[in-house]
């Protein structure tokens, strides 16, 4: 398995090796993905070209699609000239870094990880059961190798003792992802383990579980004292021992013993010292091995909030598959007395595009003394070494002798066979200092420093850090250019405009880019939902000095989250560069032991920049919350969690959250309907008989957000050796981060390797449903045999995540009439055959457990998934039968209808469809499903021309101007949406018992030679009027986006809710 999984990445990532290679980042455009589209034009999955019929079986090709739209022939499209107007270097060296790092454990087993970028990949081992914990490898895009096995960090003590951190796996956290920058967090490390002089032990008797757990339908008590867990739901499973007495001060650490098929991490809470009952500040996540072997995990609870006086209960959360099996042997709690250094590792991998960073963090878990020394150490062997050069305050070194390693600040190698590999210290107050020596024929590199007194106080951190330089030459120009810019940060940087008070901080040399602050009203998303003409950000000048240097900037607030971002050029006009967002919801209790307690909240805005030789460079960063233009804005961004995520939202209002690292396939674990109030809006009370509220007796929140539910799975199924198959995340592309629409590709491979997939997810700015466009591409390419296909194999899956149950399933069945039938709760499958025309499926009204009561209960949202069309090739030969729901326990399960069955390499599954949340309880029909499928995919939004090119795409209306000057097209279809209110649920809130329905659409017009404002104008009447896209601050309501063939791509939004017919000219002004 796991080398099947090793030789599809290798596969893709020789793929991917394509659009990377392209030496130094400079002012010309590096190559570019050949498989990427114009990132205006998005078309990111293969369109369908033919869709399921009800035969039943695989035959010839079907003729015509479920929905057919016209389009005019692919042309070839012409490469232009690279852009050279104002901000040129800029707005190229952007477009060529954009999507050019990503991060992903090496294969199913999660023993590895590996960071990807232009420049190098570097592979850290997580477990010691492989090889030591440190980097694996570091090599360049094509696999030249700098070095293996090495990097490793230590402390040395007074006594002569040197202990390494590789002696202990790890654990990875994704902090921030985007464009950009990745930061990779690499967890747990200590110095030692855990221990090995065991002072105190005592067993947890699992056998007195008395049945308190959640989405496990079976535990089973063995012959053996172990419990198999049979997971029912993904979503969150755990299971609970309660009424425990255990004294904190003589128990630390649980050694949990279990066995998993697919799971690769566990949770274990805890109840002790003032708690009296779980939260996520008694926490403690560990990876676990999926080998199906039976594995002891040491968790250390004393590094968790408040682990004080009584241990009074544990939970164990662990599943990631319906009918999953977990294996628990036994939990002991113990204590460890051993002379090791308390001190844990956070390793922060801070990775560009073009460079990393490396910044170790020790932190004391108790007073430690007797410290000589701490950093990392790195060894190559010399006969790999063709030459090397060292960088100290008289100057250059090309050999070790005469160096003064106390001002030494850089150390490169050519490597041969690869290029130059290099340390360049990052100056810190802590960095330490570098030094080098041979011996044994090993260069042996060490970045070391010494506590004051050698001592390191309870709670308090060292970081050490230095960037990790790589190229393929084989001089050392570029590396001692680096290693200059490096130690010697631009200077001339001045505030212009300080919008709420925003100043420029200085460069941050740890994280490697130039920072300024930026802060919001602080009132919170509620504010900024209530008064969405505020304007956020910071206007800078940047002086550039004798040559170019390519800078990253970032524009970060710490007082409160950030949604979107845009970059302006010196006259207002918005600049085609991509900015990646990151933030941190505080309080949500990730990382506890590591984030302060997750008590501040953060945003950045973070792009790169070219401070051109001589020139002084103007420009303004937005920050973005509520509204671009006339419309409310749409943007994906990064959060900080317990795993790495995805936001997306209309505005502050939050629609949609990915989690793309889980090997468990549930995707979207925050999923939230348009089609109902507000938290703000939503009154709890008693009701009378009747259903009225009789008293208030609170509400939900302040915000403007709606609640969620579902739990949501792609491409999972039961391998030939019976085990459940998940997937693995490799990379992800987003072609539009917003802020008039957004749009992101994620490719993920099964953990058999047998499978890849690639998942597009968009959404636009629409307010009357929360539409998830979802482009879904599985490709075999090893043989796979199922006897079951139609149970053994999902293309989707969806079910509640709350302890209520849908009672009602909605379709559309093989006759294409729409049926209501009572949700089956059997553990037996219920098959439901749909048709063809659009079909549908829908979970809706849960159960109430409190009907005298209106609480929270009342305002989860349903779920549904509609279908455009599909493109299915089995066997070899298309498949021709219909779509098929597969229901059990409460899980709808999306599939083909077919019973034994063997895919062969080549065999492919496409399917276009919407995911939607809707509504809440108190929906008593699916009408509002029904009527999306009415507006959105029965009468779909299309665009025609007579002039110019049609771009394929299921969803978004696409044009490219032909003569790249002007675009004249016709965006029509929908649904009159006037007359059709759309209920959310009356009387549960105070003044709002409707929604909007605003269909508002996304229009992509690209091809375009020039870059300047976006110039639309709507023929009415015979005559061309302009169409108003911009708020009172006048520069807003179009993105502008540069394509891969060096034209600009132009996008904004229309609101179609009465279905008529609106031509439109688009010039560049």
């Amino acid at each position: 398995m796991k080398a099947n999984f090793l030789r599809h990445v290798l596969m893709l990532a020789a793929s991917i090796l394509t659009m990377l290679l392209c030496g130094t980042i400079c002012a010309c455009r590096p190559g570019q993905d050949p498989a990427d589209t114009d990132s205006g034009n998005p078309s990111t999955v293969s369109e369908p070209v033919s869709t399921a019929t009800d035969t039943g079986s695989v035959t010839e090709p079907a003729t015509g699609t479920a929905t057919e739209i016209a389009t005019e022939p692919a042309t070839e499209v012409e490469t232009h000239t690279p852009y050279t107007g104002a901000n040129g270097k800029t707005v190229n060296t952007a477009a060529g870094l954009a999507n050019g790092v990503t991060g992903h454990y090496t294969d199913s087993q999660r023993d590895a990880y590996v960071i990807e970028n232009r420049n190098a990949h570097l592979t850290y081992t997580l477990s010691s059961a492989v090889s030591p914990c440190a980097v694996r490898s570091l090599t360049t895009p094509a696999g030249a190798v700098y070095l293996t096995d090495t990097m490793d960090s230590f402390i040395r003590m007074e006594n002569g003792q040197t202990h390494y951190a590789s002696v202990s796996g790890g654990r990875v956290n994704l902090y921030d992802q985007g464009f950009y920058y990745y930061d990779v967090h690499v967890l747990d490390q200590t110095f030692g383990g855990v221990g090995s002089n065991l002072a105190e032990e005592t067993t947890v008797d699992i056998g007195r579980f008395t049945g308190t757990s959640k989405d496990i339908s079976d535990v089973r008590k063995n012959a053996d004292g172990s419990l198999t867990l049979a997971i029912k739901n993904a979503f969150d499973p755990y299971i609970v021992f309660q009424k425990l007495s255990y004294d904190t001060n003589r128990y630390t650490v649980a050694l949990v013993t279990l066995r998993s098929y697919a799971s690769t991490s566990a949770d274990l809470f805890f109840v002790a010292g003032s708690h009296d009952t779980f939260t996520a500040e008694q926490r403690c996540t560990f990876p676990i091995a999926n080998d199906g072997e039976y594995h002891t995990y040491a968790v250390k609870l004393f590094k968790a909030t408040d682990y004080t006086g009584t241990l009074t209960a544990l939970r164990l959360d662990v599943g990631c598959a319906a009918e999953e099996k977990v294996d628990l042997k036994e939990i002991r709690l113990v204590r460890f007395e051993d002379d090791l250094p308390q001190v844990t590792l956070d390793r922060d991998f801070i990775a560009y595009s073009d460079k990393i960073n490396d910044v170790v963090r020790f932190m004391a878990d108790v007073t430690v003394t007797g410290v000589s020394a701490m950093g990392t150490e790195t060894r190559i062997a010399a006969d790999t070494v063709a030459k090397l050069v060292v960088g100290d305050a008289a100057g250059t070194h090309t050999d070790l002798a005469g160096v003064d390693w106390k001002t030494a600040a850089y150390v490169g190698f050519d490597i041969k066979g690869a290029g130059v590999f290099g340390y360049i210290l990052l100056p810190h107050e802590t960095s330490g200092s570098l030094s080098v020596e041979l011996a044994d024929g090993v260069y042996i590199i060490r970045q070391s420093y010494t506590p004051a007194g050698g001592r390191l106080e309870t709670g308090s951190s060292c970081y050490v850090g230095h960037r990790i330089y790589t190229d393929t030459a084989h001089d050392f120009d570029a590396f001692l250019y680096a290693a200059f810019c490096e130690r010697n940060p631009l200077t001339e940087v001045r505030v212009l405009d300080a919008k709420k008070d925003a100043y420029y901080v200085g460069y941050n040399a740890l994280r490697g880019a130039y920072e300024f602050s930026v802060r919001n009203s602080g009132g919170g998303f509620a504010a900024l939902y209530e008064n969405p003409g505020e304007m956020f950000g910071v206007t800078f000048e940047i002086d550039g000095v004798d040559r170019d240097r390519q800078i990253y900037i970032l524009a970060a607030t710490t007082n409160g989250c950030l949604e979107c971002a845009a970059v302006l050029d010196r006259g207002d006009r918005m600049l085609p560069v991509p900015v990646e967002v990151c933030k941190n919801f505080a309080g949500d209790g990730e990382e506890l032991y590591y984030t302060d307690n997750d008590a501040y909240s953060y945003g950045y805005a973070i792009f790169p920049m070219v401070a051109e030789a001589g020139k002084t460079e103007r420009l303004t960063v937005l920050h973005l919350y509520e509204r671009w233009g006339l419309y409310r804005l749409k943007q994906v961004s990064s959060i900080r969690f317990h795993r790495a995520y995805y936001h997306m939202s209309t505005g502050v209002t939050e629609t949609n959250c990915i989690s793309f690292y889980d090997y468990t396939g549930n995707r979207l674990p925050d999923h939230r309907a348009m089609s109902q109030p507000y938290w703000r809006d939503t009154r709890f009370g008693v009701l009378d008989a009747d259903g009225n509220m009789t008293e208030v007796t609170g509400y939900y929140g302040n915000q403007p957000q709606h609640e969620n539910n579902g739990s949501h799975t792609f491409l999972h199924y039961t391998g030939e050796d019976g085990r459940a198959v998940s997937t693995e995340s490799i990379r992800h592309r987003i072609d539009s981060a917003g802020p008039t629409y957004f749009d992101l590709t994620m490719s993920f491979i099964s953990g058999d390797g047998k499978i890849e997939a690639d998942i597009r997810h968009m959404e636009m700015a629409q307010y009357d449903e929360n539409r998830a466009y979802y482009q879904l591409d599985y490709r075999v390419t090893e043989e796979l045999t199922f006897p079951d296909f139609r149970g053994n194999f999902e293309i989707y899956a969806m079910t509640t995540n709350r302890p209520q149950m849908y009672t009602k399933l909605g379709y559309l069945d093989a006759d294409n009439k729409s049926q209501i039938v009572n949700a089956s709760k059997r553990l037996s499958p219920v098959v439901y055959r749909l048709g063809n025309e659009a079909p549908y499926f829908d979970y809706f009204k849960l159960t109430d457990p409190n009907p005298a009561v209106l609480d929270w209960y009342d305002i989860y949202s349903n779920i549904s998934v509609l279908i455009k069309d599909w493109d299915i090739v089995i066997g070899g030969k298309p498949y021709t039968g219909p779509l098929v729901l597969v229901e059990r326990n409460g899980r709808v399960a999306l599939t083909l209808d077919l019973d034994s069955v063997t895919l062969l390499p080549g065999d492919y599954i496409r399917v276009n469809m919407i995911l939607m949340p809707w509504g809440d309880r108190n929906s008593n029909d699916d009408s509002n499903v029904r009527l999306t499928r009415d507006n959105t995919l029965l009468h779909p939004i299309t665009a025609t021309s007579k002039k110019d090119t049609i771009v394929s795409d299921p969803f978004l209306p696409a044009v490219r101007s032909a003569d790249g000057q002007t675009a004249v097209f016709t965006v029509s279809g929908g649904l009159d949406n006037i007359d059709r209110t759309g209920y959310a649920s009356e009387g549960n809130t105070a003044y709002k018992t409707h929604y909007d329905r605003d269909y508002n659409v996304a229009v992509v017009v690209g091809g375009f030679h020039d870059l300047g404002r976006a110039g639309v104008y709507e023929l009415i009447d015979g005559a061309w009027v302009r169409l108003d896209l911009a708020s009172e601050w006048g520069f807003d309501g179009y993105t502008v986006q540069y394509a891969a063939d060096n034209t600009f791509t132009y996008s904004f939004n229309i609101n179609m809710n009465e279905a008529k017919p609106r031509t439109f000219r688009v010039v560049v002004e």
